[in-house]
């Protein structure tokens, strides 16, 4: 299974602008959960240990309701990695 990464211009936050003119809501997908859990055990196998917390995040996270149809994860490292890197 193929997954987009966000390359860093496609972010609001780094670009100003957004990477899509439009955004499509829809009706909630039960494959959303199911996606997430490929995602995140792909995450943990190449990061192991150094994961804290992988959590799926937004609206696709919250049974039944209607979303864009991107997969929000938020990834929290262990401390002693991020110190590491950030020195």
């Amino acid at each position: 299974m193929d997954f987009y990464i966000a390359d860093a211009k496609d972010s609001l936050f780094t670009d100003g602008k957004p990477p899509i003119d439009t955004v499509e809501v829809v009706e909630y997908d039960n494959s959303w959960t199911e996606t997430y859990e490929k995602v995140a055990l792909s995450i943990k196998s190449e990061l192991g240990s150094v994961t804290q917390r992988i959590d799926h995040v937004n609206f696709t996270a919250v049974p039944g309701l209607a979303s864009k149809p991107w997969i929000d994860i938020d990834l929290s490292l262990h401390k002693q990695y991020y110190r590491r890197i950030y020195r």
